[in-house]
């Protein structure tokens, strides 16, 4: 849907987008699980949403920037593609983080509940990105990435204030 949004319709140029787009998810996983070990899940973490915000505003600004003009921008759609790689990127380069940090801070008594939520949010997203980002963005095209900036948001603050109240302290 986002490469047909900006007039990137050839079927060989899609599907090689998507599979350097493969390659370069797995190249960023490893490097998130590398990173991870010197720097610390919790910094990753707070590191990541600033710049996944930053990569949806920027998404917004040069999809916007293509659907404005009258002509076809070439320009403002290369560079929403651009930012689409850098906002999975990021994203992709926390993502094993996100998958091991929830158990990591729950005390031991927490953790089977906490995780059974974790995962239940992350399947109820799932659907909801499976079945709404493609109509919503056909519908209402650039102005759908807005709304996600607000979970972003609510995400980091969560991450910054609700693991300093669980009392875990990484061991030195």
């Amino acid at each position: 849907m986002v490469f047909a949004s900006v007039g990137i319709t050839d079927n060989t140029t899609q599907t090689g987008l998507a599979a350097g787009f493969s390659m370069f998810t797995w190249v960023t996983q490893i490097a998130g699980v590398l990173v991870g070990k010197k720097a610390g899940r919790k910094t990753i973490l707070l590191w990541i949403w600033p710049t996944l915000l930053l990569s949806l505003v920027g998404l917004c600004v040069s999809s916007r920037m293509y659907s404005i003009g009258d002509e076809v921008n070439n320009k403002a759609g290369i560079a929403t593609v651009a930012m689409v790689w850098v906002y999975l990127g990021f994203y992709n380069f926390a993502n094993p983080v996100l998958w091991s940090y929830p158990s990591e801070v729950q005390t031991f008594s927490m953790r089977t509940k906490g995780m059974l939520v974790w995962n239940t949010a992350n399947q109820i997203f799932g659907i909801y990105t499976m079945f709404v980002d493609s109509v919503a963005l056909d519908k209402i095209g650039w102005k759908y990435y807005i709304v996600y900036m607000p979970g972003v948001i609510i995400e980091f603050f969560l991450i910054y204030y609700c693991e300093s109240s669980t009392g875990y302290r990484r061991p030195s």
